[in-house]
């Protein structure tokens, strides 16, 4: 990093505001924001990648298959639904089949980076944790394993989904009514209804990108073949935009690490208030 940058220099507020920019986590206090995110923007890969973006599930995987060049659109070459067979048989060993084979399909073009979404340890706020939480948890942990060791000069890297939701929230607030009392109503809401709401917001906004695709973060290419409209779109939804979400992060982050002036200026625009930044 450059000598120039000083993240001290901004508050608690603004340095959080910089991490929400580039996909680090906002949680905990100034040096720990800090170092976390030092630490991210480092390890990220510099330059164009071809990258996977993969959204786990027992019954539908979403994936999406691009080259990301920094200060450009993603250029989406694959983006597909996969799945794991109907009738699996979830004993560990077969499992751990069925996730090596999933990862030898998505591996197939040399991807450099890939990106694999956290799954959640409860469902809508539950006590307990259903048995689907636990497998797909289990299925997680498989792939980052056999990752690491088959493919381990191959950036990895969990995307918590709620920094990708983070990210394109007042844009996500915007399909959902967009109203003071919309967002107002949404916090009076049960996890259940938010998780709903935010689907159908994520929804909303990758069909905007589709039909105005002067303003989406990424283009198509040529040879793709779209998804037909029967496949299950949300799935497919989520592994676009984390691809499109991390390529916005990686240019954020050579903002940040660029200049004091630059890293200033980041901040400021993802606060709520300019007084967020010292003087």
């Amino acid at each position: 990093m450059r000598d120039a940058v000083d993240f001290a220099k901004l508050t608690v507020a603004g340095l959080k505001a910089v991490a929400l920019a580039c996909g680090s986590p906002t949680t905990g206090n100034k040096a720990q924001v800090s170092n976390y995110m030092i630490q991210k923007l480092q390890q990220r890969p510099k330059g164009a990648v071809r990258l996977v973006s993969i959204d786990l599930g027992l019954k539908n995987i979403g994936v999406c298959q691009a080259l990301a060049t920094p200060g450009q659109q993603v250029e989406v070459e694959k983006w597909s639904l996969k799945s794991l067979p109907e009738h699996i048989n979830y004993s560990q060993p077969n499992f751990a089949h069925e996730a090596r084979r999933l990862l030898h399909g998505v591996m197939m073009d040399s991807p450099n980076v890939v990106l694999v979404e956290k799954q959640r340890s409860r469902s809508a706020g539950s006590a307990s944790v259903p048995n689907d939480i636990l497998r797909v948890n289990v299925l997680e942990g498989m792939v980052h394993a056999i990752l690491c060791t088959q493919w381990p000069t191959i950036y990895v890297e969990s995307v918590e989904p709620k920094h990708v939701l983070g990210y394109w929230r007042s844009q996500l607030e915007r399909e959902l009514g967009g109203t003071a009392l919309a967002v107002e109503r949404l916090k009076k809401a049960t996890p259940a209804q938010v998780y709903n709401a935010s689907k159908k917001a994520r929804l909303a906004l990758v069909r905007k990108w589709i039909d105005k695709p002067q303003k989406a973060p990424f283009v198509f290419s040529p040879e793709l073949e779209l998804p037909t409209k029967r496949t299950k779109q949300d799935d497919l939804n989520d592994a676009l935009v984390q691809a499109v979400t991390w390529q916005i992060w990686r240019d954020n982050s050579k903002i940040a690490l660029n200049t004091d002036q630059n890293l200033r200026e980041l901040a400021k625009s993802w606060s709520v208030d300019a007084e967020l930044l010292t003087g």
